[in-house]
């Protein structure tokens, strides 16, 4: 479980300890923390203006970590407590580590929020990040609760739960509109299923939407159905090797293409539809797939042809070390490896949600260089074991102190492919879509490829 000093958490290692009783199981207390620490946890220093905040060096946050754990379980468990347990501090933002140490855990307990309470209004967003990502069942705890109880909800993990992206054969499939942008899609779609060789499923939905205004459901029908087969026969043409499927549905295209995400190895969609019926594939689609999908998605930009002189350039990938930031490194060396290109991974470590933040702290952060030293190794740690499976990919390390939309947008200039995950480990990473991912649906130069937690191959 993990403990942050918040009554939440407080709360939450009451219930976890009188549940390992129970049960007759030893108890892990984890106290994350990482560098530069949160505002509330920086020193006070007198000045003439009263109290300015003043940025403790690294040994000391990490002491002032274990000092709020030892304190923190002493309150709640006692001078003798009844149910053994061990107390871990671990460097690292508190959602990955806690996603970590799930992987050998019967059962994860977090408290509902924790110190920042605006960054989610129901559930806080460590909370939020473990109920959808970790790998063992998750209760989470409000600060009021006592001892367990049958009404407590244990939530399990969802991200064990499918894998389809990884059998061979599973069809990548493209939503069709009739739009120039959705026919982009489907060419960018066939060559992948030619790399790939798995099948390719074209899918055409009449909105209902479209019925409601008065549209005639036949005259759709057909209409979807001309878009869906003419966009077959174009790709029969440049690629015959390639099984083609089409289908046509009847419904609104999020919950459809969501729906056959299922069963399908990639999702692929313009990032503009066509005119009358821009709710089809416009960006705010995209962005719903992206949180809602089971597999990966492509999100197909301007016309391929545009982007030709591109296709020799390397494939970039953002790394953070997040689950989806390690599906995304998967998927693009697989890429790299499948295109015979090199592979650019980037990774940026400034956190701040604000440029005045970022200032704000730079001015008491001294050591830049040693920061910048573990970032390197982080990404070094991250890339090696699949730098071992595909030698055959030569791969460029990127690592500033920049944010990572801008980076990503100025790498990717020149590339024919980006890849990223759905989350990232911001502030906000509980969220269903990372402000990042969301951010490059709208403006990737290049194809953008979300990954998810479970597409690694």
């Amino acid at each position: 479980m993990g403990i942050d000093g918040s009554a939440a958490s407080k709360a939450a290692l009451r219930w976890a300890a009188e549940m390992a009783g129970r049960v007759g199981a030893r108890l892990e207390v984890i106290r994350a923390w990482h560098y530069p620490p949160p505002y509330h946890e920086w020193d006070a220093r007198p000045s003439s203006y009263g109290f300015l905040p003043l940025l403790p060096d690294r040994d000391r946050a990490e002491q002032l970590a274990r000092d709020e754990l030892t304190a923190t379980t002493a309150e709640v468990l006692g001078a003798h407590p009844t149910v053994k347990f061990d107390e871990r501090v671990i460097n690292g933002h508190a959602g990955h580590v806690l996603i970590e140490a799930s992987t050998d855990a019967a059962l994860l307990v977090v408290g509902q929020h924790g110190h920042n309470r605006l960054q989610a209004f129901v559930l806080g967003s460590v909370a939020r990040v473990c109920t959808e990502q970790a790998r063992c069942p998750v209760v989470v705890i409000p600060a009021e609760a006592r001892e367990p109880s049958s009404r407590q909800l244990i939530q399990p993990a969802t991200t064990a739960t499918n894998g389809t992206s990884k059998i061979v054969g599973h069809p990548i499939v493209v939503g069709v509109d009739g739009s120039a942008w959705s026919l982009h899609a489907v060419r960018w779609a066939a060559e992948e299923a030619a790399l790939r060789r798995v099948p390719l499923r074209l899918v055409h939905s009449v909105p209902l939407s479209a019925i409601r205004r008065g549209g005639n459901f036949e005259a759709l029908e057909d209409e979807g159905r001309r878009y869906v087969t003419q966009a077959q026969g174009g790709v029969r043409q440049i690629y015959p090797e390639v099984t083609v499927d089409v289908e046509v549905h009847t419904g609104d295209p999020v919950p459809v293409l969501v729906d056959l995400s299922r069963q399908a190895r990639l999702l692929v969609v313009g990032s503009r539809g066509l005119g009358k019926f821009s709710d089809l594939l416009a960006g705010s689609t995209a962005v719903a797939l992206a949180r809602h999908g089971h597999c990966p998605l492509a999100v197909i930009h301007g016309p391929i042809g545009e982007q030709a002189a591109a296709r020799q350039g390397p494939v970039v990938v953002g790394v953070d070390g997040s689950p989806t930031s390690e599906a995304a490194v998967a998927l693009a060396f697989e890429e790299a490896s499948l295109r015979n290109l090199d592979l650019v991974a980037v990774h940026t470590w400034i956190d701040f949600s604000s440029d005045y933040s970022y200032a704000y702290a730079r001015q008491f952060i001294t050591d830049w260089e040693e920061i910048e030293t573990e970032e390197r190794e982080l990404l070094a740690q991250r890339l090696a074991g699949w730098q071992e499976k595909y030698p055959d990919v030569t791969v460029k390390r990127v690592v500033t102190a920049d944010r990572p939309v801008r980076h990503l947008l100025e790498q990717a200039s020149h590339a024919p492919l980006l890849v990223v995950g759905s989350r990232g480990r911001g502030a906000i990473s509980g969220a269903l879509l990372g402000t990042t991912s969301q951010a490059l649906i709208y403006h990737s130069p290049c194809p953008l490829l979300i990954a998810r937690p479970t597409s690694a191959p």
